[in-house]
């Protein structure tokens, strides 16, 4: 994976489980992988700055610490993706649990 797909996907990542935290209070990974992801990202911007003004998410991650993701919580993009995991979730929740009704 090149840099700036790497750039793009930890965004992606930030903003969709900053979302499904912060927004919807649920998680689908750790604090911990949220933290390593989100220092990864920070470290990356910073290294590469003129790839990371090419992603798909700057405006939005530009100012993004590492610190938090609250205010990320309202992104479209994200609700649209957190609400798509959720009911995958639901989903294949309700599957496992009819298989064992049988």
């Amino acid at each position: 994976m090149d840099i700036l797909a790497k750039i793009n996907q930890r965004q992606r990542q930030i903003i969709l489980h900053s979302v499904l935290y912060y927004k919807y209070d649920t998680n689908q990974i750790t604090d911990t992988t949220f933290n390593k992801w989100a220092q990864e990202l920070v470290k990356l911007q910073e290294e590469y700055p003129k790839l990371t003004e090419q992603s798909v998410f700057y405006i939005t991650m530009k100012d993004f610490d590492g610190s938090t993701g609250y205010h990320l919580a309202d992104n479209e993009w994200g609700i649209q993706k957190a609400l798509h995991v959720m009911k995958y979730k639901e989903n294949k929740e309700d599957y496992y649990e009819g298989s064992n009704r049988k």
